[in-house]
């Protein structure tokens, strides 16, 4: 899960935060993949934003111990590079964003109602942006399907894991 640019590896980090803390819970498969890209984008260490970054993130992972008001502080260092940059503009970023929140969904080999919840709501927010790409248009229309369903299945989950898991498999042979 390494990315050719360092917009690329902030976009995927931004997904990454936001897919892990979706469902409230941060688990071992989910701080193992944190700490998989802090190892993968280490060479990214010496040039900003990731000289901030990759400490602080270092310093929450340091425990395996994820809490809110960590994530809070990452979340509030990236919203203010985010003021002074255009590197998250573009439907790009939100498909790197959509990479990063997808792979921290599946990290645990499911995908639960507060997290397929949260996926919608962030697609809601992400429609109004320019620029939707084929693989948002996709993932958005199978979660308006699965929201309108009175109650989430266990077999709508498993698929939705599974559309996931393969989306996942496109973007990795991109």
């Amino acid at each position: 899960m390494k990315f050719e640019t360092p917009d690329e590896a902030l976009h995927s980090l931004v997904g990454l935060l936001r897919g892990v803390w979706m469902d409230g819970v941060v688990n071992d498969d989910e701080i193992q993949l944190l700490l998989d890209w802090t190892s993968s984008h280490r060479h990214l260490e010496s040039e900003a934003p990731f000289d901030q970054f990759l400490p602080e993130l270092d310093k929450v992972l340091e425990d395996k111990v994820f809490e809110h008001g960590e994530l809070d502080e990452l979340f509030w260092m990236i919203e203010g590079y985010k003021m002074t940059s255009d590197v998250f503009l573009g439907s790009e970023s939100d498909a790197t964003k959509l990479e990063g929140l997808l792979r921290a969904v599946v990290a645990d080999g499911e995908v639960s109602v507060s997290e397929l919840k949260g996926i919608h709501d962030w697609f809601s927010f992400q429609k109004s942006s320019d620029g939707v790409t084929p693989e948002f248009q996709e993932v958005s229309d199978l979660l308006d399907e699965a929201m309108q369903q009175q109650e989430v299945s266990e077999e709508t989950l498993a698929n939705l894991l599974n559309v996931f898991r393969g989306l996942l498999a496109r973007f990795d042979a991109k």
